[in-house]
């Protein structure tokens, strides 16, 4: 399977613990794109976007990283946000502005790393990192990304979070999808065969994490189904769930409830809303 990935993905497996180390894979996230704009699935970045402009208020400065193809900040865009996005490779800055342009929107977007944030201290109300947590090492979030998000959204301000999750869903769909479908290859960190994941960890290590990162965890929110799902008894199973999709729920005394807890065990992702 390595060999008909090429030579980049073997080099990518070695290295994809370094910290600092970038993969463009921009192709298998551009394909990933796609097909959640083939099947509209855009339902959950208007649910964020407009929770987060409940929260934060409509012009309020807003920076989105490794923003990628530009859902979410076109949706907070769309409500009054003012938002900046930035990405580090060049194929994904290009998606982007023909993505806001094709919808006639323009886009400001930075060129650069999530680990080494351009922007001065207190300069946004609200930063959205949706699916970057995973591409980065602990420590590479500890040193360098979450200091630098500390220092750059203003004391009140707020974070989101977005990630995907190990749970009794996600880890069953990983053995059915690696031993009886045979579609993710078996080095793959979680349930998705993306070579620039470095971690996967449940929702309440998840919460643990952004504590110790010193974020404070105000709300979450659960997804359980994927917005490109193509296996269908997922759908089903997840669907039962789905009277609890999308809904962010508040985050009391500091420490995640025991409803939430039980939620988070089915979800496919979740994220959470972080007060600075």
């Amino acid at each position: 399977m390595l060999k008909n990935k090429g030579q980049d993905i073997i080099i990518a497996l070695k290295n994809r613990y370094k910290d600092g180390y970038r993969f463009d894979n921009s192709k298998y996230w551009k394909e990933y794109y796609i097909q959640k704009l083939k099947g509209n699935n855009l339902g959950r970045e208007k649910r964020y976007a407009k929770f987060l402009t409940s929260l934060v208020g409509k012009k309020s400065k807003v920076l989105d990283v490794a923003t990628g193809y530009g859902f979410l900040p076109l949706e907070m865009i769309k409500l009054g946000l003012n938002v900046t996005c930035c990405d580090v490779f060049e194929d994904m800055i290009r998606t982007a502005k023909k993505y806001f342009t094709d919808n006639g929107y323009s886009i400001k977007i930075v060129k650069s790393d999530v680990v080494n944030l351009p922007f001065g201290k207190d300069s946004f109300e609200l930063l959205t990192a949706v699916s970057i947590l995973e591409h980065l090492t602990l420590s590479e979030s500890s040193k360098f990304f979450i200091p630098s998000v500390r220092k750059i959204v203003k004391k009140g301000g707020y974070v989101l979070i977005h990630v995907p999750v190990k749970s009794v869903v996600t880890r069953f769909k990983k053995f059915y999808r690696i031993f009886i479908k045979g579609d993710v290859p078996r080095w793959a960190i979680d349930d998705d065969g993306d070579v620039t994941h470095k971690i996967w960890f449940s929702a309440e290590d998840y919460f643990d994490i952004l504590l110790n990162f010193g974020l404070n965890p105000k709300y979450i929110t659960f997804n359980f189904v994927r917005s490109n799902e193509k296996l269908i008894w997922i759908k089903f199973l997840n669907a039962l769930m789905s009277l609890f999709d999308g809904k962010f729920y508040k985050i009391e005394n500091g420490q995640m409830n025991l409803f939430q807890k039980f939620m988070a065990k089915f979800v496919v992702s979740c994220a959470f809303v972080c007060k600075n």
